[in-house]
């Protein structure tokens, strides 16, 4: 298990990620409540009911927030995945763009309760810098180090930040700055990732033996070893403000889910099976997920030392994400069809599906995950319109929420692209304007609405001139200038456009191969793609082999292919090493198209569907930056072969 080298792939992949990477198992017996004042708090938390209804606000049309994402009074921080990647803020209004302190992209990770914001902004030179946020000071790199890496993970509400370096973890306060916080004896690396409002830092470092080991840390006690279940190795991943630690930590066989308390020590929380932690709250829950003995499928559950381990789920795939103060938990469950439904759990009502929930949403909405939760029941989820933020009540004065746009792609070049959306808006005396954005440099066009009593949808429709892969969006407004944009991907294709071939070899970088980072060297391609008469998918065959990491992919069919000049990209699905189903996108681009000795680009982009994340998941991408995406400078030279656009 190369932590150390996947835990560096935190800025393209989220803190969730990093959780997910260690599978985990448990087994042993309950606790029971220690003090008074913790039978007290479960009571009071069973006092507090789940909302009836949820009102909708669009965030982004692509986006993460991770579970310490959202703040007590419900401003998110969160991921905007569209490149090139920012980080944006929701203050309770409005979504703001915080920047990029002139760098490449940036990324939202934590918020406190004063609305400060950390995360990381990508330099000129592609290092990583912590930064902090706030409105009245903007955004402040925080990396006084100046190293190449540094992501934040955890942010108190007095504003210390701690996370990961280059080599060691990091915290960082207004008074000190930022320092190293070492490791364990004769350890060479660390990774703080949670703070709470003492000042309590933990994570996992390397010891003398090489193990990782859970740790808190102090400023007046230093790194402290927790311990283990009875194995070589443990994990920190949260503390709250009672210094209650969750983790988990490897047995004889295989890692358990773990409690820690300075008077209990390490407790395993007694979920079966492989299991680990993902959050835990200041009420006293430990919420993560396991895989029963008897599966086939992961389980959520939840712990407290009054309650011990209760086990949720419908049958289906489950996975607790995030909890409250409260005891209110969001994640998803898996229904019989394989969807995942967006979810929030509590001790006196069970599961809900946040689906049943949303009255107000408009046709075709779907949420899938609930990621964050607020103190105040206000939720972040995923959805097939991107990330969302589900408000407790009805809420008056909002902007209307959109769903999934609707259209006939792919489509031949010549024939329209016909798109529709429906909206819906809590102020149901609000008139509606829409626009469509169409990407080919048209000018945007206003949607033929129809709506009645505050819901209603947008039609459109646009004939392009060339073939490629267009961002459309929506953007519906109320009456009183309040708007949502929804967008999604057409495919426009030319089937007598030509075809495209190539063959040779790249030198792939390191950073590529996402399942270890470090491997670098010769990779070999082949491939064909193009369309036969009449057909209105391409045929051909892509083979693809990086030795250094074992890989070899080979592809199973083709969804489309587009060619414009001298850049072709098709994608299609396939398999690595003889098995799996795994996506894939190739870009081609034939140099002497370009400018005559230009040299020749290759990339390939290969990922998978994660059931246990509920996301994409990158396997190998030999383009680091987006920065040259959809031109002809994207992708990795090649260092021997050719590639050629062939146009008709």
């Amino acid at each position: 298990m190369k932590i150390k080298e996947l835990s560096r792939r935190l800025p393209a992949s989220g803190v969730s990620c990093l959780l997910g990477l260690a599978v985990c198992a448990c087994g042993g017996g309950d606790a029971t409540p220690t003090t008074a004042n913790e039978v007290a708090t479960m009571k009071a938390v069973a006092a507090v009911s789940l909302p009836t209804t949820y009102s909708i606000v669009n965030l982004a049309t692509s986006g993460w927030a991770s579970p310490n994402g959202i703040n007590s009074t419900g401003q998110v921080a969160f991921r905007d995945f569209i490149s090139p990647e920012h980080a944006k803020f929701y203050d309770g209004t409005t979504v703001q763009d915080l920047g990029t302190l002139g760098g490449l992209a940036s990324m939202s990770q934590v918020v406190n309760n004063s609305g400060q914001v950390a995360g990381s902004f990508v330099t000129q030179l592609d290092a990583y810098h912590a930064f902090l946020w706030s409105q009245a000071s903007g955004m402040l790199d925080i990396d006084t180090f100046a190293s190449r890496f540094s992501f934040p993970t955890g942010l108190s509400n007095t504003g210390q930040v701690v996370g990961q370096g280059v080599s060691n973890a990091f915290s960082w306060t207004q008074a000190g700055g930022m320092i190293d916080l070492g490791t364990l004896g004769g350890g060479t690396y660390s990774i703080a990732y949670a703070v709470n409002d003492l000042g309590q830092v933990v994570g996992a470092s390397t010891n003398a033996s090489g193990d990782y080991r859970a740790f808190k840390w102090t400023t007046a006690g230093g790194m402290v070893d927790l311990g283990t279940l009875g194995g070589p190795w443990a994990f920190a991943i949260g503390v709250n403000n009672s210094g209650l630690v969750a983790g988990y930590s490897s047995t004889a066989n295989l890692p358990h889910a773990f409690a820690w308390t300075q008077q209990g020590g390490m407790i395993d929380l007694g979920a079966t099976g492989q299991a680990f932690a993902t959050a835990v709250g200041d009420g006293g829950h430990i919420v993560g997920y396991h895989y029963p003995p008897t599966g086939p499928y992961l389980r959520g559950f939840v712990w407290t030392s009054a309650t011990g381990l209760t086990e949720v789920g419908t049958g289906n795939v489950a996975v607790m994400r995030a909890v409250n103060k409260n005891g209110h938990v969001a994640g998803s469950d898996y229904d019989s069809n394989g969807t995942p439904h967006a979810t929030v759990w509590t001790q006196q009502d069970g599961l809900i599906d946040l689906n049943t929930r949303i009255p107000g949403a408009p046709p075709g909405l779907v949420l899938y995950e609930g990621t964050a939760i607020s103190d105040n029941g206000s939720i972040v989820a995923t959805s097939n319109v991107g990330l969302l933020l589900l408000k407790p009540g009805v809420v008056s004065n909002a902007a209307p929420v959109v769903g999934p746009i609707a259209g006939n792609d792919p489509v031949a070049i010549g024939s329209p692209v016909t798109v529709s959306v429906n909206f819906s808006d809590s102020d149901s005396s609000d008139t509606h304007t829409a626009t469509w954005a169409w990407d080919d440099g048209s000018a945007a066009m206003a949607g033929a609405v129809s709506e009645s009593n505050g819901a209603g949808s947008v039609t459109g429709s646009h004939t392009y001139g060339a073939a490629g892969v267009y961002t459309v969006s929506m953007t519906v407004s109320d009456n009183t200038g309040r708007s949502s944009t929804v967008s999604r991907n057409v495919v426009v294709y030319d089937p007598t456009a030509g075809f495209v071939t190539g063959g040779g070899w790249i030198m792939s970088p390191a950073g590529a191969y996402k399942n270890d980072a470090t491997l670098a060297g010769r990779a070999n391609f082949a491939f064909v793609s193009k369309y036969k008469k009449g057909a209105t998918t391409p045929t051909g065959n892509t083979e693809f082999q990086f030795q250094a990491a074992k890989l070899n992919f080979h592809s199973e069919n083709y969804d489309w292919l587009v060619v414009a000049g001298a850049r072709a990209q098709y994608k299609g699905s396939g398999t690595i090493n003889g098995t799996g189903d795994y996506s894939f996108l190739l870009t081609a681009v034939d140099g002497n198209l370009v400018a005559k000795g230009t040299p020749d680009r290759f990339r390939i982009k290969i990922w998978h569907y994660d059931a246990d994340a509920k996301a994409d998941v990158v396997d190998y991408d030999n383009q680091l930056s987006s920065s040259s995406d959809g031109t002809v400078n994207e992708g990795t030279v090649i260092g021997g072969g050719s590639i050629v656009v062939q146009k008709n």
